[in-house]
């Protein structure tokens, strides 16, 4: 079988017939380099498919971007579902879809990028993502922007003893453009405000080339509701491709990564939103055994948003208040 390539012309050869998926595609791949190498060669299938097409007569380029009519042996005309169908010049007059011929680019690059990267654009609608990202800045809006976070986790070696240490988290509305994964030329503090009114439009950003953003967006829903999803916490262990971050937090599904503040180094800020288990980014996963959360115009934590099950608030509450940074009397939300 022939192997698609960028320089394939429909014009001077027949397409070749795509064969079968060999298997399930793994998201992991989008991190890899050769994604963007992959959306090259398809963009050139289906150039090739158009200037094969044009010649013949009777389609747009929107329809030739789901197939095309050729002089198939047994001069059938393709079918009315533009959707569906890829007439091409095979010997026996077989269809052959559009999804089979985005398969096959990505079998000739040896990549795993997954089919649902390349619906629409480059993956998930636009007005999807713009959706997503207008209720994230919601959430962020009513749980974190302009609040601290102080993280109580357990640092013992052995899981059967108490050792607090405690982490204090900083989250500013400039913060949450990076937890997106869009790119954009407007100010991080003015995307967020366009976000949290739900004025942001497609026109306002881009997307990335290698598709994080829809990683991300898969999770940040529910990692901005850090009281309610993150359970573990630890030191970056490196994993992930251009990824630069050094406290990571999150659950079984997905995690958020902090980095020291650029204004006050006693606190970290988030810089990323990472999709997978927390556990196969940190070095040591360490149990988070309660949360406390203030504006960040407030002196001192009175409020209690998370403590971890099986764990009593005064086990802890000597270390809450060695730290000097809390209330004598705290409350439970």
């Amino acid at each position: 079988m022939k192997r698609l390539c960028c320089d394939y012309n429909a014009e001077s050869e027949p397409l070749p017939l795509p064969g079968r998926e060999s298997g399930q595609q793994s998201p992991d791949a989008l991190r890899h380099a050769g994604a963007l190498r992959v959306l090259t060669k398809i963009d050139a299938v289906f150039r090739s498919i158009y200037n094969g097409a044009s010649n013949k007569g009777g389609l747009t380029p929107e329809q030739t971007r789901y197939y095309c009519r050729t002089n198939a042996p047994d001069s059938r005309r393709a079918t009315e579902n533009p959707d569906t169908y890829c007439r091409t010049n095979a010997p026996d007059g077989r269809r052959a879809t559009e999804k089979s011929a985005v398969k096959e680019a990505m079998r000739s690059c040896g990549s795993d990028v997954p089919l649902s990267f390349l619906k629409g654009e480059h993956g998930v609608r636009t007005e999807e993502i713009v959706r997503k990202i207008c209720e994230c800045a919601a959430k962020y809006r009513q749980q974190l922007a302009n609040k601290n976070y102080m993280v109580i986790y357990n640092a013992a070696v052995n899981p059967e003893e108490l050792e607090p240490e405690m982490l204090e988290i900083i989250f500013n509305p400039r913060n949450f453009l990076h937890l997106t994964g869009v790119l954009t030329s407007m100010s991080p503090a003015q995307f967020y405000k366009v976000c949290a009114a739900s004025k942001l439009k497609p026109s306002d950003f881009s997307k990335p080339s290698n598709g994080t953003h829809e990683q991300k967006l898969k999770v940040l829903g529910e990692l901005v509701c850090l009281h309610k999803s993150c359970k573990m916490i630890g030191g970056f262990n490196g994993n992930g491709f251009y990824l630069e971050t050094s406290r990571v937090m999150g659950n079984v599904r997905g995690a958020m990564g902090f980095v020291e503040s650029e204004q006050n180094s006693n606190f970290f800020a988030p810089n990323t939103v990472l999709q997978g288990d927390v556990r196969d980014r940190v070095c040591k996963p360490h149990r988070i055994l309660a949360m406390l959360r203030k504006q960040i115009k407030e002196a001192r934590y009175e409020r209690v948003c998370y403590v971890a099950k099986g764990v009593e608030l005064c086990d802890i509450s000597p270390f809450l208040q060695s730290t000097g940074r809390c209330a004598e009397n705290l409350i439970i939300e």
